[in-house]
């Protein structure tokens, strides 16, 4: 049984050698590589036919582009103690393994993340993100985490290509990459954060650049993509679940909601929906909620209206 899995939800050929030689070049040897493939043809099969090494093992993904689904069928074959998510557009420093399961065994921690770097299509240097002074190691507790990530919409923890998962504690949690009974359209990772602060789960951050995140116009956080409002509006069910959950305070959560809204103003005129969120202002609702039925309902159409767009980009 291999100390850690790698997972790989792959479906887009065009980086997936960086992202396998990145982790190849690893100081840390004792893993397993996961490839799910969810792709429409033979590329991404044709990228791994020239790769030889009994540690790579491809699958197809068998509910092919259902939301998800790639992701949780690698969880499902993963046999390893820890598990690394590597997006295939992404790729790791070769210290990246090493620094992340030295400090999940030193600290017992749950999850570990370290710092890294954003890179363009052509993996340029853009700038870099670490929230743990160089060198140092620091735990995260649930109110730093609510404070300083949700609350001020800044991930410092990174996407999933920058964290370690313990295993066994990822499987139990029913909906780890949603919120209670919620699916995400786009903060998966936030939801999944959020799961391990909520349930005081140690989390640790390491002062080192060990991984990169590279940025091109076919992401969903491009604005053009079908579903780049939830990017936005999931920000606010976060910071409006966390005051009602006593992650937040009263005072402390209506400011996180006031500067969620103004991340809506420059796109409000062409994504209609955002325009519902604004209406409701940054105050809790007659029962002193405020993830309140209201919230629930604007919340609903808001993920109608983007599953609607994303529906429309598939069959257009």
């Amino acid at each position: 049984m291999p100390k850690v899995s790698v997972l790989i939800p792959a479906f887009r050929p065009d980086h997936l050698d960086t992202c396998l030689a990145s982790i190849m070049a690893q100081t840390f040897s004792d893993f397993e590589v996961l490839i799910g493939d969810d792709s429409d043809g033979e590329d991404v099969a044709a990228v791994l036919s020239k790769w030889d090494d009994p540690r790579i093992h491809y699958e197809r993904n068998p509910r092919r582009q259902e939301p998800g689904a790639n992701r949780d069928f690698l969880i499902s074959r993963a046999s390893g103690q820890y598990l690394k998510f590597l997006f295939d557009d992404d790729f790791l420093l070769p210290r990246s393994i090493e620094l992340l399961t030295a400090a999940a065994d030193q600290f017992q921690a749950k999850l570990t993340f370290h710092g890294r770097h954003i890179v363009d299509g052509s993996g340029r240097l853009q700038y870099s993100v670490c929230a743990v002074p160089e060198g140092r190691i620091l735990g995260i507790s649930p109110e730093f985490f609510f404070e300083n990530l949700v609350a001020a919409m800044f991930n410092f923890i990174g996407e999933p290509s920058n964290i370690l998962i313990d295993a066994e504690t990822l499987r139990s949690i029913a909906n780890p990459f949603g919120l209670e009974d919620m699916r995400m359209r786009f903060l998966t990772d936030v939801a999944l954060y959020s799961n391990f602060a909520h349930r005081e789960l140690r989390t640790v951050g390491i002062g080192q650049h060990a991984s990169a995140f590279r940025t091109h116009g076919a992401q969903s956080s491009n604005v053009s993509q079908p579903i780049f409002a939830a990017g936005l509006f999931e920000w606010e069910l976060f910071a409006r679940w966390a005051g009602d959950h006593g992650h937040l305070s009263s005072e402390a959560t209506r400011a996180a909601v006031s500067l969620i809204h103004q991340s809506y103003f420059p796109y409000v005129g062409q994504l209609n929906e955002l325009a519902n969120f604004l209406a409701l202002g940054s105050e809790p609702d007659a029962s002193g909620r405020f993830f309140g039925a209201e919230f629930r309902a604007v919340l609903d159409d808001g993920w109608a209206t983007v599953d609607a767009r994303k529906r429309t980009r598939v069959t257009a």
